[in-house]
């Protein structure tokens, strides 16, 4: 007799638990879309997903569009604001080249908000999202959040 082996009828296996993925993006729509078809791959699958991007108008409407906007149930976008983008000749002129590699080099710089939004929405620091107000105290009496520990 030959053995077959056919995948298991619906309803006979435990549903995988839903797990949350982050994804987080800098401010340029190139570095978003390719993102997409993962997210909504994962969310088709039941799974919840966090997005960490620029809150503008056109990535919200790139995101609805795709079926991940603010109004679906397990999508969570957390708006980071992203100060003015410099290139690599006005940094040099405004903190020098010594100053962008003790900062982490151009690319900590550009995505330091990122990982600001990221650690103040998983309760580990302060953050410039909008979507989540965890509370946390700090002991330092300034009012701006204390930078990421590699641009200090």
């Amino acid at each position: 007799r030959e053995h077959v082996l056919r995948p298991p009828s619906p309803g006979t296996m435990a549903a995988a638990p839903s797990i949350e993925f982050a994804f987080a993006t800098v401010s340029q729509m190139g570095h978003l879309k390719p993102l997409i078809p993962y997210m909504s791959e994962l969310m088709r699958r039941g799974h919840r997903v966090t997005i960490f991007c620029d809150g503008g108008d056109k990535y919200v409407r790139e995101l609805e569009g795709a079926g991940l906007g603010p109004s679906s149930p397990n999508t969570t976008i957390v708006s980071v604001h992203f100060s003015e983008v410099r290139g690599p000749s006005a940094l040099r002129k405004e903190v020098g080249l010594l100053g962008i590699l003790s900062k982490g080099g151009p690319l900590a710089m550009a995505s330091a908000p990122l990982y600001e939004a990221v650690l103040g929405h998983y309760g580990g620091g302060s953050s410039t999202s909008s979507s989540s107000s965890s509370s946390s105290s700090s002991s330092s009496s300034s009012s701006a959040p204390p930078p990421a520990p590699f641009l200090r």
